[in-house]
Formats: C-alpha cells, structure tokens, sequence
C-alpha cells in the first residue's frame, strides 16, 4: 500500500511539473507573438526614420539625424539623434541608418523572472531611384490616371463616379460604399491574402509585405462593411500619427474592367491622412504622390528625380 501511494504520489508530482512546463511554454509563446509584434512596428518606424532622415542628407548629417529622429517619434517611438548614423555606400554616395534597441516587457515571462527582453532594430536609405513601398501599405486601391497633359487624377466620389486633380486637400475615396462597387469588388486589396481578418488587420497595421510599383496584387471581393469599420477605428485608435497613410494607387482603367476577384497593377502610392468611416466609405485627405523612378515613356510612370529609398544595414 505505502508502495502504491509512493508511486501514485511521483505521478502527481510528475503530472503537475508536466502542467507547469507546458504553461511556461504557452507563456512563451504568447509573450514571443507580443514581441514579434511590437518588432513589425518597431521595424516600421525604423523604415519611416530612415526615409525622412535620407531624404534630408542633402542639408547635412544634422538634419538628417533631427529628421530621422521626428518620424522615428510620429510612428510611436522616442530615440535619441545618436540612433541616426550617416555612413557611404561603396561608390561613395551618403546613407543614413536607424538603429536603436529598446525593452520589451513580458506578460507572463515575469513569472519566471524574466521581466523583459530586448529588441534591436535597424533601417537604412539613401537618396535615389524609389522602387517600393517597405511594410504599411493600407489594403485599398485608389483608381488613378495621368491626362495628357501629365495631371494625376483620383477618385473622389463614386456615385455619380468623379475623379479630381490629386491635390493638397483633396477628399480621395479609398473604399466604396454598398452599391458603389463594381462585380463584387469595393476597392479593397489582398496585400497580405484573401480573408476579412486579414484586411482588417491590414487596415490596423498596415501590410506586412512589401508592395513594389508595378507589382500584380489581387482585389478583394464583397463589401466587407465590419471589417472596414473595426479596421479603420482600430487605426485610428493608435493614435494621430497612424492616420498618415500610404495607398496603392491601381489604373482607372483596370478598375473599371474588373471582373470578380481580379488582379490590378500598383502604378504610385499616395500618402493621405485617414478619415473615420461613413457608412461603409472610407476616405482620406491628399497630402502627396508617389510615382516610380526611373521613369520611362510609360503614361503611368513619372521620375521622381531626388527620392529615398531604402537599402540594406552595414
């Protein structure tokens, strides 16, 4: 009997170490997943720093390093202008990088003493030919043309359909309402892939992937209303900073012709600041465009001569 309980008693301990480690790892996991997450928004404004600071390495290594260190802090981040490095590319031509580490707290990792752990993060740009757009791109299309006099139009309003010239100010139309789509299709994108909860969390987050011009990227189909709502409100809930937005812009004359779940080619971006949701609408104020460099003699392609673009850390 003393036996049979000796051996009952080293299953339980058995049994309750066994529940202890598969929790820690649960923890683990989920404590990992947080971390990966602040990583892709870390990385995001990594991208948006080096950017902003490329794109000032004409007035000097100082301003590059203030620039760098402002939109570093409009995407949610605080670092110091020593985060912003000045370095040249083999060929002798200036970049800029932005690299700073920061500690992530653990939710259930405290409970193992581990309280925190670091997460560094690097971006690098220079000044040069722009060719895409890093991650954060939000999962609409905006149907745009060039006229022959080299004006980019948008659309502004999809019933009666109107297209404007893009600029300051101007109310784009991102997303159709009920009854504005054409065969199926609202404006939205598949940046990431097909799904409501993956449109959503585009809308949120910004895509995941990076979106280069002339790349084929598949049109969304249904209104989506829901995902819509929650996606914009979730964004605009993260704060000012986060209703900057960059959008892929589609030709006209693709959008007019599609059919079901199509594929449209991204020609520009434009960056706009986001509105809150009418209805099933969205909508975002014009700031600027965005076109591919070099150009070509392509209507839908215009050289943007003095642009930054990133490449890769030293």
């Amino acid at each position: 009997m003393g036996a049979a309980g000796g051996r009952r008693g080293s299953a339980l301990y058995m049994m309750v170490g066994g529940i202890a480690a598969l929790f820690g790892a649960a923890a683990w996991v989920v404590d990992i997943g947080a971390g990966m997450k602040e990583r892709s928004h870390m990385q995001a404004a990594a991208d948006a720093g080096a950017l902003g600071a490329a794109f000032e390495l004409k007035n000097g290594a100082s301003a590059a390093a203030s620039a760098g260190k402002a939109w570093v802090g409009k995407n949610g981040y605080d670092v110091t202008t020593g985060a912003v490095t000045t370095w040249n590319l083999p060929s002798g031509q200036p970049a800029v990088s932005v690299k700073w580490k920061q500690p992530i707290k653990t939710t259930f990792g405290a409970i193992f003493g581990v309280p925190s752990f670091d997460v560094a993060i690097a971006s690098s740009a220079t000044l040069g030919g722009l060719m895409r757009i890093p991650q954060g791109a939000m999962p609409f299309g905006l149907p745009a043309y060039q006229n022959a006099s080299g004006t980019w139009y948008g659309l502004v309003d999809d019933s009666p359909e109107t297209y404007a010239p893009l600029a300051a100010g101007v109310r784009l139309q991102l997303k159709t309402g009920a009854g504005g789509g054409k065969k199926g299709n609202y404006l939205p994108l598949a940046l990431d892939g097909t799904g409501a909860s993956t449109y959503a969390d585009a809308i949120v987050n910004g895509a995941h992937s990076a979106i280069d011009f002339d790349s084929v990227v598949s049109t969304e189909t249904g209104n989506m209303a829901g995902p819509t709502r929650s996606g914009v409100s979730g964004r605009l809930a993260r704060g000012a900073a986060y209703a900057d937005i960059f959008v892929p812009m589609i030709p006209k004359a693709e959008w007019d012709s599609n059919n079901g779940r199509s594929t449209v080619t991204v020609i520009g971006f434009v960056m706009a600041r986001l509105e809150p949701v009418v209805g099933s609408a969205v909508y975002a104020d014009f700031v600027n465009k965005i076109l591919p460099f070099p150009g070509s003699t392509g209507t839908n392609r215009t050289p943007l001569a003095y642009a930054p673009v990133l490449v890769l850390t030293p």
